[in-house]
């Protein structure tokens, strides 16, 4: 029972910073491309003396509105357990072209909303900036770092969440993404439920996220 409830607390937590998903794209994508999108991963909460990931779940889609543009929107399937409805959509561009050892830079700007549905009231609202530098190594594997930067409006906060990821290919259509972030890492959680114990130096919380983007045209 007790770890029902810290698990639910989590995937409130989660909802709450909404750095709940692995990024994507990295890079955007080719005009007239789109792919289905999956992302799973959490920040870990302690369980005994072991530390386990809480399973955060979304889904959905991205497209290439044109050569420098992505479209993409997702459905939040974790929360449903703890009857909230979350959905996002947002927009990718790229502001600089990867030289040497210089990174393409991408930026994604994404809305939030959640509901629980007894209210409007209940309903939150959560703009995103994501800004990520990306290398291509090889021919099809991108090494990427970032931070997502998430806006809270109902109680005015700002939150910033540094994640350090890879993308590669598994076939010609399937994108693998492994990422880790520190989530809401200007947030004190010492003395929150978890007790500071999956954070870093007291801190917000380290997770990790694994991604997959299907090539569906």
């Amino acid at each position: 029972m007790r770890f029902i409830i810290r698990l639910a607390t989590l995937i409130c937590f989660a909802v709450l910073v909404n750095s709940c998903s692995v990024t994507q794209p990295v890079r955007v994508l080719k005009e007239n491309q789109t792919t289905i999108d999956g992302s799973l991963g959490g920040a870990f909460i302690p369980l005994g003396e072991s530390k386990v990931p809480v399973p955060y779940l979304i889904a959905g889609a991205s497209h290439g509105y044109s050569e420098n543009l992505t479209l993409s929107s997702h459905l939040h399937i974790t929360p449903f357990t703890t009857t909230v409805l979350g959905l996002d959509a947002g927009a990718a561009m790229c502001f600089l072209k990867q030289a040497g050892a210089i990174p393409e830079v991408t930026a994604k700007g994404q809305f939030y909303a959640f509901t629980d549905f007894k209210s409007l009231e209940n309903m939150r609202f959560f703009p995103i900036i994501t800004l990520n530098g990306s290398w291509l190594v090889g021919e099809t594997t991108l090494l990427y770092l970032g931070a997502d930067n998430t806006f809270q409006l109902s109680d005015p906060n700002y939150i910033v969440s540094p994640f350090l990821g890879t993308q590669f290919d598994l076939s010609n259509s399937l994108r693998m993404n492994v990422e880790g972030k520190w989530m809401a890492a200007n947030i004190n959680t010492e003395q929150n439920v978890f007790d500071g114990k999956t954070s870093a130096g007291g801190q917000g919380g380290y997770g990790i996220f694994l991604g997959l983007s299907y090539n569906w045209k």
